[in-house]
Parts: C-alpha cells; structure tokens; sequence
C-alpha cells in the first residue's frame, strides 16, 4: 500500500513539473542496508513543429516493400548492371536475379505499367528516365536538380525518390538518378528511407566519410505533397535542410530555382 501511493505521488510530480519543462526521476534501489533514492533532474523533451515531423513519411522505406520490383539500368552500362546486381544480392536476396533486373531497353509496356520500377541511371542514359523526366517532382536538368522552389546546381548532384508511376499511378517509381552517370557510383550508401526524398552531392558524400551522422548529410530532403495524387510535389514546408556546417560548405550549390 504504501508502495502504491508512493508511487502516485511519483507520477502526480512528474506531471506537474513537465509543465515546467522538467522531469524529475526517482532512482529506487534496494542494496543490503535497505533502501536509497537520487534524484536527478533531466529536461523535458520538446516536441518538434509539425511540418519537420510531417518531412519523415518514411515514403522510400514503404515503396520497398511494395510487391513484384523490377530494377532497371542503362542498356551498355555494365558498371552500374554490376552495381544494380550486388544490390539486388544484398537486399532483396528472395528475389530471381533473371526476372528482376533488365535494362532499360528490354522494359515492356507490361513491365511499366504493372510493376514497381527502379530506376538507376540518369535522363542521359536511360531512356525511361528521360523520355519522363519533366512528369517528376523532383526535375533534373543538365547542371543540377530542380527541387520546388530551389535548385541544386552541379554535375555531382544525385537524388533517391519515390513517386506515383506517370503510365500508372497505382504504381510507384523508385528513382536513383545523378545528374550525370558519373554521380551514379555507391548510391546506396547515402542515407535514405524515412523521407519522400533526398538530393546529395560529392560534398555531403566527403561530409559523411569525416564523421559526420549519415543522417544528417544531405543538400535537402523531405515529404512531397500528396494533395493530388496525381501529381506529387515539393513542399517547401515539408523539407529538412542540413546542419550549419555543411549548410555553409554548399551554399553555392543550393540556390533559387524555377520552381514547378
């Protein structure tokens, strides 16, 4: 019993001192003389504004548990076939290396309106990429990305997204798509998964390999707005920039753009 109102005297504590941004622990501990107690003094934790919690949709993690994948890359591109084989080894081991993976030229008309497509490569070599590239949200032109309202300028820029397939919006396309082909090398290891997006360069790439959290190496990133599910766009409330440091080393690459 004594236990007992101990212990709502415990709780009734803890919630008059949150309001104060507080929490107050109660460390009980039975040693052979009996019983102590210490108390500490901890921050409450503060709760995140909407919109930066409302960026992890964890979009790219749920498309890739969508059924019957089918990855994709530039007919000739032996580097990035190689690529998209160890991948598909590694991650996705129940899946028949013969029947899913085919470049881009092999694609069927039943491929791209019945599967969940993969897409690695960039507008200048895959023909499927390029033939839809302005019905994308996230639009890639010759020198960089064009996300919303902002653009990431470069030959090195790369991104990871999902999206609605345009020939089938009970689809989803998965793109990792560069720029250039050249960008294209070890996309996997840039983190991605909890958002819609993410767009990186060679300067996040170095960041990462410094020390910095994985997490936390990105141009921009975030959740599309889904308002039309037709049509996925770039939300500007619904994005996450990089901390201070890698911030400053690419303020040159993150600049205005056409906006779509």
């Amino acid at each position: 019993m004594a236990w007992t109102n101990t212990k709502t005297a415990i709780v009734a504590t803890t919630a008059a001192l949150l309001t104060l941004g507080i929490i107050m622990l109660v460390v009980v501990k039975m040693d052979g003389f009996g019983l102590w107690s210490k108390r500490v003094e901890v921050p409450a934790p503060r709760a995140k504004a909407g919109p930066a919690r409302r960026a992890f949709t964890n979009g790219i993690n749920d498309a890739h548990r969508l059924p019957d994948p089918l990855y994709t890359y530039p007919e000739g591109d032996e580097v990035t076939h190689r690529y998209v084989e160890a991948v598909v080894k590694r991650f996705r081991r129940e899946l028949d290396l013969s029947q899913s993976i085919k470049s881009d030229r092999e694609l069927t008309g039943e491929d791209i309106t019945n599967r969940t497509i993969y897409i690695y490569g960039s507008p200048q070599n895959h023909s499927l990429f390029r033939r839809m590239r302005e019905q994308l949200p996230l639009v890639f032109e010759d020198d960089g990305i064009v996300v919303g309202n902002r653009k990431c300028v470069g030959k090195d820029v790369g991104a990871i997204f999902v999206c609605p397939n345009p020939f089938n919006l009970e689809q989803r396309f998965l793109v990792y798509g560069a720029v250039s082909p050249a960008a294209l090398q070890d996309m996997n290891s840039v983190f991605h998964g909890p958002t819609d997006y993410v767009v990186f360069n060679n300067t996040t790439r170095q960041f990462a390999k410094r020390g910095m959290r994985s997490s936390d190496c990105f141009l921009l990133a975030g959740a599309f707005d889904r308002s039309d599910p037709n049509h996925w766009r770039v939300d500007d409330a619904l994005s996450q920039t990089p901390p201070g440091e890698l911030q400053e080393a690419t303020r040159d690459v993150v600049v205005a753009g056409r906006g779509k």
